[in-house]
């Protein structure tokens, strides 16, 4: 009583009588929480646990073990409550975090890497635990000290299931996309998708097939439709030791069923002449090669990337759109080095030597991804003549002649 007035307080609080063992037991040593790696057994570089377990026999009575569990972030936090019951052995929640990958290259012949993962915003973990016992009304606990432990980083050793090549073939019933992969390993858990998205349809829906790598024995395939450009797509994910996953994009070409030519090629090239005056004197046929997009990709932007050719020693792109959709190359000197005589050169002019072989790859970006195609090249002198103004009169006069001949 103070000044008249009566002030009364009450805690309750969940206390351990001495035992009459030698050697006591405080509630702090009734349970455990420990944050690890190793789950039933198998150890992971990517997930975190934490467990809060009673470590004997011994249980409070109509007890229960609390923890509030707190994920540190640079900017924030996350709080995660468990609760063990007296008549559970353990209980386990999963930490989620964003991770860094660090991909190191250990052998590139057989594909194996090194990762080093670390935690990309939240380094440290903590709880706060309690024991709880409940006596009628009243609730009695014990509280322990917080703790807290730092994310550490893991590493990991596996190999990379390797795209060696990829092909069209054509069999009876249509054309399909054959993908041949190898891994140094005897299994593995993981999944190949290949995805392909036909280019002369204004639609992004793709023809797509999912494998799992477990039972596969490297190859996959995924069935096309007849002359047909697809943006194809091969996505490789390994689940263990760790999530990675790899994408590979190409351009393919389908042919028709009963034929090997395409009947809408994504690019066209158009061998012609157009006769021009060169330094004053009589016209002469300039060879020419046109390369345009064609009529069925009219929706699509195709770069058209060139391989050093003649006096253009550099590889460049050209984009071939609704604004220029084809590219013009002279080739008068890639045949007049062949025979400075043919019909398309100038007398007496020299000619600096260059190769007749023209190569040039396309590609196409779709949603933001660039698929590029094969290289393709021919030679330009397998397309016009290289024979000289005079033998080409020549051979028309005997031609002439002998009609006559023949005709008397």
């Amino acid at each position: 009583m103070v000044n008249g007035e009566v002030n009364m307080h009450s805690e309750n609080r969940l206390l351990r009588t001495a035992s009459r063992q030698p050697v006591q037991v405080t509630p702090a040593q009734l349970y455990e929480v420990l944050m690890h790696r190793n789950l039933d057994g198998e150890e992971s570089a990517e997930r975190l646990y934490v467990t809060s377990k009673w470590t004997g026999h011994e249980r409070v009575p109509n007890g229960e073990l609390h923890v509030h569990v707190k994920v540190l972030c640079e900017s924030s936090s996350t709080t995660e409550h468990m609760v063990l019951h007296a008549n559970e052995d353990s209980i386990t929640i999963e930490i989620s975090m964003d991770l860094l990958y660090d991909i190191e290259r250990l052998n590139d012949t057989i594909h194996q890497v090194l990762a080093h993962i670390s935690p990309l915003r939240c380094h440290q973990i903590c709880w706060q635990s309690f024991l709880l016992a409940r006596s009628g009304t009243n609730d009695y606990r014990a509280d322990m000290p917080q703790e807290c432990h730092d994310v550490e980083p893991t590493t990991s050793v596996t190999y990379l299931r390797h795209m060696k090549e990829y092909a069209v073939k054509k069999h009876p019933l249509g054309s399909e996309l054959v993908v041949e992969t190898e891994l140094n390993e005897d299994m593995e858990e993981g999944f190949v998708t290949l995805s392909a998205i036909d280019l002369a349809k204004n639609d992004t829906k793709p023809r797509m097939k999912s494998f799992s790598t477990t039972s596969s024995n490297g190859t996959f395939h995924l069935p096309l439709a007849p002359d047909a450009v697809y943006a194809a797509q091969y996505q490789y994910t390994k689940v263990k030791p760790f999530h990675f996953t790899q994408r590979e994009h190409f351009l393919i070409e389908t042919t028709s069923t009963n034929t090997s030519k395409r009947s809408n090629p994504l690019i066209d090239a158009n061998f012609h002449t157009e006769n021009r005056t060169r330094n004053g004197s009589a016209p002469l046929p300039v060879p020419l090669v046109t390369l345009s997009r064609g009529n069925a990709y009219a929706n699509r932007a195709v770069h058209l990337h060139l391989g050093p050719f003649c006096e253009n020693k550099e590889r460049s792109t050209r984009i071939l759109d609704s604004a220029v959709n084809s590219y013009t190359i002279n080739l008068t000197q890639a045949i007049c080095t062949q025979n400075a005589n043919a019909t398309y050169c100038e007398r007496e002019k020299h000619y600096t030597k260059c190769s007749p072989i023209l190569c040039y790859s396309t590609s196409v970006v779709v949603d933001g991804d660039e698929y590029p195609s094969d290289v393709h090249c021919f030679n330009v002198t397998q397309h016009f003549s290289l024979e000289s103004s005079a033998a080409r009169c020549t051979r028309t006069f005997l031609a002439l002649l002998t009609f006559i001949l023949l005709a008397i």
